[in-house]
């Protein structure tokens, strides 16, 4: 049976797929921006306070679009980075310059 107007090819969910994780890649690095920080930030703070955070090199991965695709688990990730950042719950960060950045 041929694909019709209404089907989701393959091809049409790959480009669909692509322009969503490129779209995506944007807002996320304007959310980064627009506190601030560098690539690096969410790492060192992850790191310091005590919980899982994303490299900065999978960031960067993801802000340009070339994720491939996004796993659960990044997405819980960047949600509890976004969370803690809402609430002003940094953890035990002593670092005064990520703190100030923070």
């Amino acid at each position: 049976m041929a694909a019709g107007p209404g089907w989701l090819t393959t091809e049409r969910y790959t480009a669909q797929r692509d322009e969503a994780l490129r779209r995506f890649g944007r807002m996320l690095r304007c959310w980064r921006m627009r506190n601030g920080w560098t690539q690096y930030v969410v790492a060192k703070w992850a790191e310091e306070a005590g919980f899982h955070g994303i490299a900065a090199g999978n960031l960067s991965n993801i802000e340009h679009g070339k994720a491939g695709s996004l796993r659960p688990s990044t997405v819980f990730v960047l949600s509890e980075v976004n969370r803690r950042l809402a609430e002003g719950d940094w953890g035990p960060v002593k670092r005064h310059d990520l703190k100030d950045q923070l």
